[in-house]
């Protein structure tokens, strides 16, 4: 499913203050467990770029829902808190709370930047079997974009990760992406995993898709 459209928001986020833009997005719906699918929407979110002759792209990957995944059990009037601190990337702060969880959110967080080293300081933490899945499938993805942009011969693609990085990807699972390029600031466009519902007994597909946010990008092809 593809699609090309003008969206207004309720609101804002802190990456994107805009509420009204163009959007251009593409779908791949029914494809809950396969990993090729998560590769090819990267991919396919990357082709697109490349092909308006953008340059200097980040891909940043992170694991939607990891942190309150991490944070299972915490008090409900100290999770919002804490929440807040992960988001700031406050070490001492998160310190002060007295988890369990501390030492591991402390490494999660440390995971960051290149994705080649954020893997190897990931590999070293010690996450419930959920977790640890999830930062193998991610993993796979990283493996599976750089060999297709080898194969492609595309040079000018650095894939990071930021395992913290949440916010936006509330309805998202399994994977998230952001697009940025260091030609400008802002972002170029977000995708990941989502389900989508449909029908009155809230059936639902896995679908893996990515939206493009045409405001920026004119900005750097004009």
């Amino acid at each position: 499913l593809t699609y090309a459209n003008d969206v207004l928001r309720t609101k804002g986020s802190q990456m994107r203050t805009e509420r009204q833009f163009t959007q251009v997005g593409c779908e791949l719906i029914g494809q809950a467990d396969s990993v090729e699918g998560d590769i090819e929407v990267c991919m396919l979110a990357l082709l697109g770029l490349k092909a308006l002759g953008i340059e200097n792209i980040t891909l940043d990957l992170t694991v939607p829902g990891i942190v309150n995944a991490l944070l299972d059990g915490v008090d409900d009037d100290v999770i919002d808190y804490v929440l807040k601190s992960v988001s700031r990337r406050d070490v001492d702060v998160i310190a002060g709370y007295g988890l369990p969880q501390t030492d591991v959110l402390a490494q999660v967080m440390r995971a960051s930047g290149a994705a080649e080293n954020a893997l190897d300081v990931l590999a070293s933490v010690k996450t419930p079997k959920l977790i640890t899945d999830s930062i193998t499938r991610l993993k796979v993805v990283c493996e599976g974009v750089h060999a297709a942009l080898n194969e492609l011969g595309i040079t000018d693609v650095d894939l990071t990760i930021d395992m913290v990085e949440q916010d936006g990807f509330e309805y998202h699972k399994a994977l998230g992406f952001t697009l940025f390029t260091k030609s400008l600031s802002g972002e170029l466009g977000r995708g990941g995993c989502y389900d989508v519902r449909f029908g009155d007994d809230e059936a639902f597909e896995t679908a893996k898709g990515f939206t493009l946010y045409m405001d920026t990008i004119s900005r750097c092809v004009e």
